[in-house]
């Protein structure tokens, strides 16, 4: 027997009080009416689960929402595997977990963090670089696809992929830098999966849209949407300043693309070239201007953390945001979190990998990323009002 687990992001987050806890928390509320909805125990739907269980059927799904009450559980339990999506935010309460335990079962464990260093010595602990690992192992085969009947009636924004991976080389990002193109009917199927679901906007989940030339398919396969989902409003995409540039406003439109996430990351030449960031201030500000002839909102996404950034350069950043305001929905702002596989893979400390955590080993003035955490987030919360 198979158990797929997911933590809720309610006691991953218990503890938290800082403002960007109540900016992201508010955000679901202030766009509720414009199709920004959450499950209750999680930001998105876990899209892993999804894919195992298009392939594993002989397998049962439960969401963590106490440690002891889980453990209680699994000790009473007969599963063989109990499987989990390792993340910065999740592996001490997976590692609590697998502490606890008494039985037999053996832990399943993928993710994008250094697994066996952090899980090093524990016996029941089987670690697996992909999915398809695994599929194969328990059924002897992997077929690409989602299946999302765990998740049947959820009220969710669901991911829809035209391509994988991103051919700019920032220096802070461990995406592939290939880019892969997902087959028109694969694209069909993942749309056609969403029918447990219920949704107004659909995420497009390709890194930098508009990379690959399928993205062209968008318009004429918004019909397979709108067949699974009367409710269906329009889509949410991520790109960069550049890249959104080629997308024609007739395009933008006839996609029904009502939210755009920009990578700005900082509004500063210096450190956008710093970090191979491929655009400049002006890019941005010619981004940011289409908007007054858009139906779609802009979303900026912002990284805290830059070693930099100084009081400076965030002000930049703060009055770009404030200047175009009117312009903004609202704005995902990051803390800096240096990946294994990125090309700044400098890491001294633990906290350096954790997008959770503000302070880094390597910053010289932490009350000046503190200041702006707080600006940013405080301005948040009023965008929001």
């Amino acid at each position: 027997m198979i158990l797929f687990c997911q933590i809720s992001t309610n006691i991953i987050n218990c503890n938290r009080t800082e403002s960007s806890t109540h900016y992201y928390q508010k955000i679901w509320d202030a766009r509720q009416d414009q199709g920004y909805v959450k499950p209750d125990d999680f930001w998105e739907i876990p899209n892993w689960v999804a894919i195992l269980r298009n392939n594993i059927q002989e397998a049962d799904f439960a969401i963590v929402r106490n440690i002891d009450e889980f453990v209680n559980f699994l000790n009473s339990s007969t599963y063989n595997y109990v499987c989990f999506s390792v993340l910065e935010a999740n592996k001490r309460l997976i590692r609590e977990i697998i502490e606890k335990y008494t039985g037999k079962a053996t832990f399943a464990l993928g993710g994008y963090i250094d697994l066996k260093h952090y899980f090093v010595g524990y016996d029941n602990v089987a670690i697996f670089d992909t999915l398809q690992h695994f599929s194969a192992l328990i059924v002897g085969d992997f077929k690409r696809g989602y299946d999302y009947s765990d998740f049947k009636g959820c009220q969710c924004i669901p991911r829809l992929t035209l391509s994988t991976g991103c051919w700019n080389k920032c220096s802070f990002c461990c995406v592939n830098r290939v880019v892969e193109e997902v087959p028109e009917s694969e694209v069909v199927e993942q749309i056609r999966s969403f029918k447990d679901l219920q949704f107004k906007l659909v995420y497009l989940n390709d890194k930098t849209f508009g990379q690959s030339k399928n993205h062209q398919l968008l318009p004429n396969i918004l019909k397979y949407i709108e067949e699974i989902s009367q409710d269906f409003e329009g889509v949410i995409l991520q790109t960069t300043p550049r890249t959104f540039k080629k997308l024609s406003d007739d395009f933008l439109r006839a996609s029904r693309v009502k939210f755009v996430e920009l990578g700005i990351e900082t509004y500063n030449d210096p450190i956008l070239k710093a970090y191979k960031k491929p655009s400049k201030e002006s890019d941005i500000d010619q981004a940011t201007q289409r908007f007054e002839n858009l139906d779609a909102k802009l979303i900026p996404n912002i990284i805290i953390g830059f070693p930099e950034e100084t009081k400076k350069s965030y002000q930049r950043t703060l009055d770009y945001l404030k200047r175009n305001k009117n312009l903004i929905s609202h704005f995902n702002a990051y803390n800096l979190a240096i990946y294994t596989q990125a090309v700044i893979g400098h890491i001294n400390d633990t906290n350096d990998k954790d997008e959770l955590v503000l302070e880094k080993s390597f910053h010289q003035d932490e009350e000046c990323h503190r200041w702006f955490h707080d600006e940013i987030f405080g301005l948040g919360l009023d965008l929001l009002d």
